[in-house]
């Protein structure tokens, strides 16, 4: 019993020596990426711990829910660098099946390798674990086989790479590496094909079915739509604040 307790007390010793080693800026900078991303609204859901998961979201084919993704054993807490870059920007999990492409993963293609690894550190490091298993889609057989999605994967999502820039103001490229990256907002402001591929050309109106509204158009179309809401949602997105109807 007394090696027991030796062994535990140098195994959480050693844990909270490696997580003081940790970056503290770039856990920050990981910290304001994932407010960038809005993590917290899908993976909070109403009444619940932040990021531990279980927000419902209705699809044509059923229910699927948002996972824990604290650094705890049941969210992300067994997984590598690796194993956090292929779920976020390849939209593979830890156990090699393809997400949904409720998961933004085809927009997250083009973050960066830098950002990737600050979002890890403030994710393992930064943020509460909670203890809470993930609850499985309600989507019936054979439609929730997920082999399927591979070849959606295939087919619509883009090649990971790092944003190349594509103007000549530095301002302009940031806000489209956070517009077209981890601010995912074509996810939403798109329409998409019956194959649930993306319809750029088509402007927005895409159905939010979560929500039970239509993400208006962001183009150049409607500004004067674009622009309402927009000061609510920023202010949510710098200061990190967790939605109402998530906090109930």
């Amino acid at each position: 019993m007394k090696t027991f307790v030796i062994a535990t007390l140098a195994l959480l010793g050693s844990t909270a020596i490696y997580a003081a080693d940790v970056d503290q800026n770039l856990i920050k900078q990981g910290q304001y990426l994932a407010r960038a991303g809005d993590c917290v609204a899908c993976h909070t859901a109403k009444g619940g711990k932040p990021f531990a998961g279980g927000l419902p979201m209705e699809t044509p084919i059923g229910t699927i829910y948002s996972t824990n993704i604290t650094p705890d054993k049941t969210g992300l807490g067994d997984y590598s660098f690796e194993d956090f870059d292929q779920a976020v920007r390849h939209g593979v999990a830890k156990n090699g099946s393809t997400l949904y492409p409720a998961m933004p993963y085809p927009s997250y293609a083009r973050v960066n390798q830098a950002d990737m690894q600050a979002l890890y550190a403030y994710f393992m490091h930064g943020v509460e674990p909670v203890a809470q298993e993930n609850k499985a889609s309600d989507i019936p057989w054979p439609l929730s086989m997920r082999w399927p999605l591979m070849g959606w994967r295939w087919l619509f999502a883009p090649k990971v790479e790092d944003y190349q820039a594509t103007s000549a103001d530095p301002v302009i490229d940031r806000g489209a590496y956070l517009v077209e990256g981890l601010g995912h907002c074509g996810a939403c402001h798109t329409p998409r094909a019956d194959h649930a591929g993306k319809i750029p050309e088509r402007g927005g109106r895409q159905r939010i079915p979560r929500r039970q509204c239509a993400a208006g158009r962001l183009d150049r179309q409607e500004p004067a739509r674009r622009s309402q809401g927009w000061p609510r949602q920023l202010e949510r997105r710098t200061t990190g604040a967790v939605p109402q109807d998530r906090a109930q």
